[in-house]
């Protein structure tokens, strides 16, 4: 999951399709680290492919559990700083 901020401290959401409640919704940029790709790297990605935005600075600042009597799967947050528009692909 990807927590963009931008210079002023708001935080940038997108608007996604939910298969789930087959609606759109606000939330939090995110997706996979494909195999052999560091994290970093993965949520810079993420947020170009989804928002068309670039991030000056990358810090993972915790790994949460999402549903932890469920799954063991803990998904890292990645603050994203001073989050700026893509000049381009």
């Amino acid at each position: 999951m990807i927590v963009p901020v931008d210079a002023d401290d708001n935080l940038l959401l997108a608007r996604e399709y939910a298969a789930g409640s087959d609606d759109y919704q606000l939330g939090f940029p995110k997706g996979v680290v494909d195999a052999g790709e560091e994290i970093h790297a993965a949520a810079g990605r993420e947020l170009r492919e989804e928002v068309g935005l670039a991030a000056a600075r990358l810090e993972t600042v915790h790994r949460v559990s999402v549903v932890p009597g469920y799954i063991q799967h803990r998904p890292a947050v990645t603050i994203l700083g001073f989050v700026f528009y893509a000049s381009g692909g």
